[in-house]
């Protein structure tokens, strides 16, 4: 089967763009290397590492006291950190 067949059969059947057949074919070797129902490649690296690294050492420490962790509290402790 040609190349072009291939391109054509998987845009009938997944519904999907031939620019996006390419790109898949291309980062081949990634996605085999990730786990198997995680490949959508949703990492970037991170905007302010330090207030990230903070903010996961407040979650470490909050859950060893046995505490909940709340979205907002999270947020606002952040843009504490931020200030």
């Amino acid at each position: 089967m040609k190349m072009v067949d291939c391109l054509m059969l998987e845009k009938v059947v997944f519904n999907v763009g031939e620019s996006n057949v390419r790109e898949w074919r291309k980062a081949e070797t990634v996605l085999k290397s990730l786990h198997k129902r995680k490949r959508a490649m949703r990492f970037r690296r991170c905007l302010w590492p330090t207030i990230e690294i903070k903010t996961v050492y407040l979650g470490v420490n909050e859950r060893a006291k046995c505490m909940r962790i709340s979205t907002v509290g999270v947020l606002q402790e952040s843009k504490r950190i931020a200030q």
